[in-house]
């Protein structure tokens, strides 16, 4: 693609074009840094890199000057006439020098600069030449093992992973030179330049503490797949308490988390897939090569002794299920695209598939908030699963990326949820009446009722959304219309009736996002309230223990054996408990939502 200089630059760049500054043969003798030296003091520093690149591609093509010829056309957007007369000018000069030996050592030199400013602009981070020779025996590794792949080769053969650590590798070293692994001792985060980051690793931390423990994938973001494939959700529901029995036994320290192997084989075999060797998962912006799901966005639980085994493997277990389920969500309805004569190659027909296959696995698109995703997680709330339910629940028809296609598909991931509820939900109530509300306007829709209090979600936080919206329009309730919801008590209000200390519409609606907000905003909230969520006074001893317990040890008391086996998987158990939080206004409030 043409690189277009700014217009205030243009005369300035031409002016040593024709004078004989620049030439195809200064060019082809400078030196990398030369080069960009030289173009900096023409077109500024801002540009020079990007031009100084297209330079040198066109350096490595075997007739070097005819192409040094096309890129400063290009470069400059001459008219026709222009053109002509450029190319003549440069044609004059390279008769004069029919011949050229270039220095072997000089050219390798240029081929390492040439390498370090792609690999640098490519991963956004400087890289200097001894990394760009890592960088490159990495991917040489990867290019030779892939070239050494059968065309049908088995997914899971020793010549694919072999190919997909390699992919690993090179990842894992990009990923250092870019600092992201790179650990800030106590006393830096102490430093004013860190306080916002210290306040956002605080965040992540208390995040990963409370989803630790346990193996919560599958009851929530999986939780679609459930209904969708069964079989496979199952199938990889048992493979995650292997996950957990491989990490916890893994080499490295004994009192720490373990080395990276059982998490670098899960990544080894979605790299090996055939969708990811031809690009494809990249092209869909599939992430399966992500550092991290939402509900652990920082591994420094993994240090604290003895615990961090346990930490690490509900970690892998986590995240690794994650990416299983959504590239075999995404291989299958790729397939689907292509029988129902769908253009895949289209890079917008990848994408929507790639969307959806993300959104079934509770990583919903962001939009223009993408970049602050981190942020938004670890200090608000878990915005990508919230996403994720929106798209779910709208079956696609609020994304503007979706096509015909994905939006049939999401129709039918809905419709398939419904149909799956109501059938557990009719059983249910077969065998003990009134198990299940079926209203969504209730605060138990779509739960089964175990005992006087608790409660256990069948769908993955997809019901709270429903009920929002369903208590945010009118309806009819005993022939009366209103803004109807019905409380735990199973008394039914109306949020406009001016009744003094009920809910209002809005109070409902702030609600909501309140049981959604993360600990650190929840600790704020408390704080602003002058009470946690339970009504209790807040004091430094049970914040400590509120934020740093995980959340499956937190309800175990609480429940059986059956709620703690359903809890452990993520099928969570929402346990109410009455308080006061207005002497005119009873509520109740979930522990654990």
């Amino acid at each position: 693609m043409p690189f277009c200089i700014l217009p205030k630059f243009v005369d300035k760049f031409k002016q040593a074009l024709t004078s004989g500054r620049i030439t195809p043969e200064i060019l082809n003798t400078m030196s990398s840094s030369e080069r960009r030296a030289m173009f900096s003091g023409l077109i500024g520093e801002e540009n020079a890199k990007e031009l100084n690149l297209l330079v040198e591609r066109k350096l490595l093509l075997k007739h070097k000057e005819q192409g040094i010829i096309r890129l400063i056309q290009d470069t400059l957007g001459l008219n026709k006439e222009q053109k002509e007369e450029l190319a003549k000018l440069a044609k004059e000069r390279l008769l004069k020098k029919q011949e050229r030996i270039f220095n072997p050592k000089e050219e390798e030199k240029m081929l390492e600069e040439l390498a370090s400013d792609i690999f640098s602009k490519k991963y956004r981070t400087g890289i200097s030449l001894e990394e760009t020779g890592k960088i490159v025996e990495l991917q040489k590794k990867i290019d030779e093992s892939l070239k050494a792949l059968p065309e049908n080769v088995d997914e899971n053969s020793k010549e694919a992973i072999e190919y997909g650590l390699n992919e690993v590798y090179l990842k894992k070293y990009i990923e250092q030179l870019k600092g992201e692994n790179k650990k800030i001792p106590l006393k830096e985060y102490l430093m004013p330049k860190n306080y916002g980051k210290a306040i956002i690793n605080t965040g992540g931390a208390f995040k990963s503490f409370l989803s630790t423990l346990d193996d919560s994938f599958f009851g929530t973001q999986g939780i679609k797949q459930l209904y969708d494939s069964p079989v496979l959700w199952t199938k990889k529901l048992l493979s995650s308490f292997k996950k957990m029995a491989q990490q916890i036994t893994a080499k490295g320290n004994i009192l720490q988390g373990g080395d990276d192997a059982v998490m670098d084989l899960i990544m080894a075999k979605q790299f090996a897939k055939k969708n990811a060797r031809n690009g494809v998962y990249r092209k869909a912006g599939l992430d399966i090569g992500i550092k991290a799901e939402e509900a652990f966005p920082v591994s420094l639980p993994e240090k604290i002794p003895l615990l961090g085994r346990l930490f690490k493997a509900s970690e892998v277990a986590f995240n690794g299920s994650a990416i299983e389920l959504r590239s075999s969500y995404f291989d299958k309805i790729y397939d689907i695209a292509k029988k129902s004569g769908r253009d895949v190659e289209n890079i917008d027909e990848l994408k929507a598939l790639g969307s959806l296959a993300n959104e079934m696995t509770g990583r919903g698109n962001l939009g223009r908030f993408a970049p602050l995703s981190t942020e938004i997680n670890n200090l608000l709330f878990s915005g990508r699963f919230l996403a994720s339910i929106v798209h779910f629940v709208t079956a696609h028809s609020l994304d503007k990326a979706a096509t015909p296609l994905t939006r049939s598909l999401a129709r039918k991931n809905l419709l398939k949820m419904i149909v799956g509820t109501s059938a557990i939900a009719t059983l249910s109530n077969l065998i003990k009446p009134g198990s299940v509300e079926i209203d969504p306007r209730s605060s138990t829709f779509a739960k089964i009722k175990r005992g006087d209090n608790k409660y256990i979600d069948i769908t993955g936080k997809v019901s709270s959304l429903i009920t929002l919206m369903s208590r945010l329009v009118p309806t009819l309730h005993n022939g009366k219309w209103g803004f109807w919801f019905k409380n735990q008590k199973g008394e039914w209000r109306d949020s406009t009736d001016g009744k003094y200390g009920a809910d209002t519409a809005l109070d409902i609606f702030e609600n909501f996002f309140e049981g959604k907000t993360s600990p650190l905003a929840g600790l704020v909230r408390d704080i602003w309230n002058g009470s946690d969520f339970e009504g209790k006074k807040i004091t430094p001893e049970r914040t400590i223990k509120k934020n740093i317990t995980p959340l499956f040890l937190q309800s175990a008391n609480e429940d059986n054996l059956i709620g703690n086996i359903l809890s452990f998987i993520g099928f969570q158990s929402t346990i109410y408990k009455p308080f006061s939080k207005k002497e005119t206004n009873k509520k109740t409030v979930p522990l654990r939502q």
